[in-house]
């Protein structure tokens, strides 16, 4: 049976193939430089609700509000990549220069998609009011 594995293998592989797939071998680029201590890639921001999805009443639940919440998380999340994760956690307070740069990055972004500005107001209230909590 040895005989027979080594002869299809023989047909399916010549010798020189053979070679450049030994153990021994060496890819070029693959393995010769020192692994980096590279973080992932930061994921992508949330995607805003869908059109007609908010009810523009300025609710309790407003998806508008949600989603600049999920935005200010992201954006948190991204500004401290590089410091410990206790200091990324929902209960740690804010600096003051930090919190006010979020809010700027936030409301930028909600103001691109969200056309009323009694909206908008509301959801920079909503997100002054989160900002205030985590300022405290």
């Amino acid at each position: 049976i040895q005989l027979v594995i080594r002869h299809a293998a023989q047909r399916c592989a010549p010798p020189a193939a053979a070679a450049a797939f030994s153990t021994d071998a060496t890819v070029p680029g693959v393995g010769d430089q020192p692994q980096s201590n590279k973080q992932p890639p930061a994921p992508p921001p949330p995607p805003p609700p869908p059109v007609g999805l908010c009810c523009e009443s300025g609710c309790v639940d407003c998806v508008w509000v949600q989603y600049a919440a999920a935005l200010l998380g992201h954006q948190a999340a991204a500004v401290t990549a590089g410091t410990s994760a206790s200091s990324v956690s929902s209960s740690s307070r804010l600096p003051p220069d930090l919190a006010a740069q979020l809010k700027a990055g936030v409301m930028a972004r909600v103001a691109k998609e969200v056309t009323d500005p009694a909206i908008r107001s509301f959801i920079e209230m909503e997100i002054s009011t989160i900002l205030k909590r985590r300022l405290d």
